[in-house]
């Protein structure tokens, strides 16, 4: 699937009001996100726009606001990135490519899921619209989050401005798996889905992505998406059987010191 500048810069707004940092600046055409080092993808320049400022003396401002965070200059590389040309300038500047990732959409018109009914008989979903401290701790325990990180990832999610739901599936010993949607415009954003390491290749995974679905379809999503890493192939494996399809791919470049 091709697509346009315009359709990767819509999704590209979407993931960054539904994954805000902590700090932003906006500098001729490029969003500059500052969160304490947490994740990259709250921590980067995403080159959405064009503008007027020569892309060399960009880079470089972008340099001196991350070396003054005490942060590394990460660049989100789409195809829609501006100037065109800003790929070949960053490698020239000694960037390099890390962590290619998968950005892919499903069409949820005539979605009919019924998330209770996948569950084993001693499981359930859980709910919450905010980020509780319960499903944060287990987001906690099944990722190798910091405690450090752990204050920088409850502000984040604190700072997201559409509607949420925090979906939790569970069994006997509690929770197994959770995720988080996000809605805005017609559109939901699947983000953080993680399952306990003793409980994976269980379908937890699945329950808690149908059960996303379906909360974003009962209240007004049309369509959802979500980002992977091409290196994860369960992921890859999961989202391909549920119907997901690509839309586009994007890298981070991050300089080679």
């Amino acid at each position: 699937m091709t697509a346009s500048t315009k359709d990767i810069r819509r999704i590209e707004e979407l993931s960054i009001n539904a994954w805000p940092s902590l700090k932003q600046v906006l500098y001729d055409g490029w969003f500059l996100r500052f969160a304490g080092g947490y994740t990259r993808r709250s921590n980067s320049v995403n080159p959405l726009y064009p503008g007027d400022v020569e892309v060399g003396r960009k880079i470089r401002f972008c340099e001196d606001v991350y070396r003054d965070a005490a942060l590394p200059t990460v660049f989100k590389m789409t195809a829609a990135a501006q100037p065109p040309a800003l790929g070949e300038a960053l490698a020239d500047a000694g960037y390099r490519e890390q962590a290619p990732t998968s950005v892919q959409t499903l069409d949820l018109g005539g979605l009919s899921l019924n998330p209770t009914t996948q569950i084993a008989p001693a499981g359930a979903m859980r709910y919450w619209n905010d980020p509780s401290d319960e499903w944060l701790s287990a987001f906690a325990r099944f990722t190798p989050i910091t405690g450090e990180q752990r204050p920088l990832l409850q502000a984040i999610l604190g700072n997201i401005a559409p509607r949420t739901c925090f979906a939790a599936a569970t069994d006997a010993d509690g929770i197994c798996a959770c995720g988080l949607g996000v809605i805005q415009d017609g559109w939901l954003g699947l983000f953080d889905i993680v399952t306990r390491p003793d409980r994976r290749r269980r379908g937890f995974a699945r329950q808690v992505v149908d059960a996303l679905l379906d909360w974003g379809h009962a209240n007004g999503a049309a369509r959802a998406y979500l980002q992977v890493m091409l290196d994860n192939a369960p992921a890859r494996a999961l989202y391909a059987g549920m119907g997901f399809r690509e839309m586009y791919q994007y890298v981070y470049m991050v300089r080679a010191d």
